[in-house]
């Protein structure tokens, strides 16, 4: 599978977003950094201290480094055609950054990137046996990473807390999505994170629901994560730490991190695990030993709610048993008509023309249960209000 980490502008955080999704899969994943505009994760990696090795590459993935069946020749189908088969890089061109994780950073300049076959990285990637968690970066409709974008199994678009970022990203969006669309045939699943303090991440996310839920690309929406401003949890991670242990596993960025997990997992059926539990008996005992069912920061299974709400899909099998499960704060329950992780109907609207909760079967589907939308041509500016005031609110609590 994969996916597309883009942003809009001011560097929100697409690379610290893709590096703390693929570490809470708790299964192997990669990190490939295709920023068109250039990239810094060589300089921010010190694994073990050291270093990244200056190869491979981005660009190594593309054009001339695929590999061509058999040194004889190119692999033939039956059918008579030749059979391209890109190389793994869970097993070759990339560089192990924890037990789980393994990462393909980018080129340092632009320029670097023009001979780079963007078609080709994007045909590459999707063909990978293991997730890859794209950072592209910022993203426009006439960026040559569109391709990329195009290709994955879900867009995650990432913002900060702050009413610029969030109307960036609401912008950014109403033009991406359409693109996106017109090209594939139909839209992607849109899976939004917010980068918010720890103590209202889950207030901010509500409010940026509600702002998207009443625009044109509402129903293209599975859920508004967040993940938790925490530079020091973010330093252990680029320096290669166990984020499955102390003191990282505990940090809120990780915390925080699981949660948008299960909302990518339930979203796209993407199966994740937590390594660091022997059991789901030995959890469940040392629960009821507490005499409670869990807490919020881990609830009790990532996989439930793929029993209760929609069948697993074949990845789901893999899960551990000592999974952990977050709320569905801002997830409503998918569809009945249509299978976990498919898109709903959707077309080109401005918000208020046609509102999405007009079209059957949509009216739950803006990725929060109070983002639903209200089929008024001013509702987005309502919207705002509210989610402004929450902001203004949780900034007065954070200075006191």
């Amino acid at each position: 599978m994969l996916f597309a980490i883009c942003a809009d502008c001011g560097a929100p955080g697409s690379t610290t977003t893709a590096l703390a999704l693929a570490a809470a899969r708790g299964l192997p994943a990669v990190v490939v950094e295709a920023d068109p505009y250039g990239g810094d994760l060589a300089l921010r990696i010190r694994h073990d201290g050291n270093p990244l090795p200056t190869t491979p590459t981005v660009l190594s993935v593309s054009a001339g480094r695929s590999v061509q069946g058999s040194a004889s020749g190119p692999r033939t189908s039956p059918g008579g055609s030749s059979e391209r088969r890109h190389r793994d890089l869970w097993r070759d061109g990339s560089h192990a950054l924890s037990e789980h994780v393994r990462v393909v950073t980018g080129f340092m300049a632009a320029e670097h990137g023009t001979s780079l076959a963007w078609p080709v990285l994007a045909s590459a990637l999707e063909a990978q046996t293991v997730p890859v968690f794209a950072d592209l970066g910022r993203i426009h409709t006439g960026s040559p990473s569109l391709a990329v974008a195009a290709a994955a199994d879900a867009l995650v678009p990432v913002c900060r807390s702050d009413m610029a970022s969030v109307q960036h990203m609401v912008d950014r969006l109403e033009l991406l999505v359409p693109a996106i669309a017109e090209r594939n045939g139909r839209p992607p699943i849109v899976l939004p994170v917010v980068i918010a303090p720890r103590q209202h991440g889950s207030t901010i996310a509500s409010s940026v629901a509600e702002i998207l839920g009443e625009t044109a690309v509402g129903p293209t929406l599975r859920g508004v994560s967040w993940l938790a401003w925490d530079p020091a949890a973010v330093a252990q991670l680029e320096n290669g730490a166990d984020p499955w242990t102390k003191p990282l596993r505990k940090s809120p960025l990780m915390k925080s991190a699981r949660k948008a997990m299960w909302m990518v997992g339930l979203a796209t059926g993407l199966s994740h695990a937590d390594p660091s539990a022997k059991s789901g008996d030995k959890l469940g005992s040392r629960r009821r030993r507490r005499g409670k069912q869990g807490t919020q920061d881990e609830p009790q299974s990532w996989a439930s709610p793929y029993g209760s709400q929609a069948a697993p899909g074949p990845a789901d099998a893999s899960h551990a048993g000592g999974q952990h499960n977050a709320p569905a704060d801002h997830l409503p329950p998918p569809p009945p008509t249509q299978p976990a992780g498919a898109p709903p109907a959707w077309r080109p609207s401005h918000a208020g023309a046609e509102a999405p909760g007009d079209q059957p079967g949509t009216g739950e589907q803006n990725g929060h249960a109070n983002g639903r939308v209200n089929g008024h041509a001013d509702g987005r500016a309502d919207t705002q209000d509210v989610g402004r005031g929450r902001w203004e609110t949780a900034a007065r609590q954070e200075r006191h």
